[in-house]
């Protein structure tokens, strides 16, 4: 199993907008676009600064061919959506982690 990693650094003003375009917008557009699962939000608690907080938005995917699978059709859609809503107000990263044990389970 893999998550599907992106990390954001949000302008704190813009947190109520951030956070209500990815329940209302992002984790649909994602979920009805890949055999993406689980979404989660956390909050990044170290590196703290007083005028931006990072936070994290996972999702989990069965494998990497199915990802690499949605990145070439929607890859681009997905860099964008933030970029074309916040701006410079909020910036990104993503990584693809391989979760090695699942408790849970």
């Amino acid at each position: 199993m893999l998550i599907f990693n992106t990390t954001y650094l949000v302008e704190n003003e813009f947190y109520p907008q951030w956070i209500n375009w990815v329940q209302a917008s992002l984790i649909p557009f994602m979920m009805s676009s890949a055999d993406f699962s689980e979404p989660q939000i956390a909050k990044v608690l170290t590196g703290e600064s007083v005028k931006e907080t990072s936070y994290s938005v996972q999702f989990k995917i069965s494998d990497k061919g199915k990802l690499n699978d949605w990145m070439q059709k929607h890859g681009e859609d997905f860099s964008q959506l933030c970029t074309a809503k916040f701006g410079n107000h909020v910036l990104y990263f993503s990584t693809l982690l391989e979760l090695i044990t699942d408790y849970d389970k």
